[in-house]
């Protein structure tokens, strides 16, 4: 059985934690309906909650395909697969099976691609091991939400989901080596340490440069105005799917010499310093825009006597 930690309150096992959930919520959905109030506290209805933050996390985590048209395809393939194994072994000494069997799995995997019957994951390679998750962009999640990764290293990825149930969360998952040293030298338990899970993954996105570029519409301002806008509020994003500012929190970090890392941040403000005085001189043309398009207007308005 897994344990569950509960900050502040203690560890459970997943079966226990799931049956005092249910009983306190029980418990305390009668008290209401009877109008005694005095029978809850405000710290029992905040261990609770505690509790059920605790268990909607590890539930996360260790989710799996037990039920429904799912697990009818996975027991299927599963009796397709031990076919493969025995004629595998039925032909072990009669024929090349490695090569036939490579030659089988490349005619297999190119098919479901053909017919489309295999998840796309954008920008990397298969999306499940770590080393492959990207260390900035966005993973989705599917029902659970969108999740902006805000730092990644060899132990562990840290980020927050921007949508789904657990809007605005930050969640850390650990890598096997990540959770090693964790619990070995840190002391941490098993459910402070989840690992990353990889079978949820919908789509990963790397980090992409913006694709629209500023545009001014030919005859209509107002257009020219919202696509701008539109522009500027993607830039607004900070640590997001659009732009990647390069140093983390983690960054800070595991620095055998902190001279080294003060060294590499003020070679970095010597790129960003180029790029704000860029914008900075683009600033001094936008606030002038008025006054331009004064100009501009009682010049024509003369022409035009108007």
């Amino acid at each position: 059985m897994a344990k569950i930690q509960v900050q502040g309150i203690g560890v459970y096992d997943d079966k226990t934690l799931k049956k005092k959930i249910i009983q306190l919520a029980s418990d305390l959905q009668k008290n209401a309906k009877k109008g005694e109030w005095s029978k809850a506290s405000e710290n029992g209805i905040r261990a609770l909650g505690r509790m059920w933050g605790a268990y909607q996390d590890w539930s996360m985590q260790n989710e799996s395909i037990n039920e429904g048209p799912d697990a009818d395809l996975g027991k299927k393939l599963k009796q397709i697969q031990n076919q493969i194994y025995k004629l595998g072994h039925q032909y072990k000494s009669k024929a090349n099976v490695p090569a036939m069997m490579r030659s089988f799995m490349l005619g297999v995997q190119n098919q479901l691609k053909k017919d489309k019957l295999t998840e796309k994951i954008k920008n990397t390679e298969t999306g499940f091991k770590w080393k492959q998750i990207p260390k900035s962009g966005t993973i989705n999640f599917g029902k659970y939400g969108k999740y902006v990764i805000l730092s990644k290293n060899n132990h562990r990825v840290s980020g927050k989901f921007v949508s789904g149930p657990q809007k605005g969360k930050k969640v850390t998952w650990y890598s096997r080596e990540g959770q090693k040293d964790a619990r070995k030298r840190k002391g941490m338990s098993i459910s402070d340490t989840p690992a990353f899970p990889k079978t949820m993954v919908k789509e990963a996105m790397l980090n992409e440069r913006i694709t629209k570029a500023f545009m001014v519409h030919p005859t209509d301002p107002s257009q020219t105005e919202r696509h701008w806008v539109d522009r500027f509020e993607e830039l607004a994003d900070g640590h997001g799917p659009i732009i990647d500012y390069g140093p983390r929190e983690s960054d800070i970090y595991d620095w055998n010499d902190r001279r080294n890392y003060k060294k590499a941040i003020e070679e970095y403000n010597k790129y960003m310093n180029k790029i704000a005085d860029g914008l900075n001189k683009q600033l001094n043309l936008m606030n002038n825009i008025w006054r331009v398009w004064s100009k501009i207007s009682d010049k024509y308005r003369k022409i035009d006597k108007s």
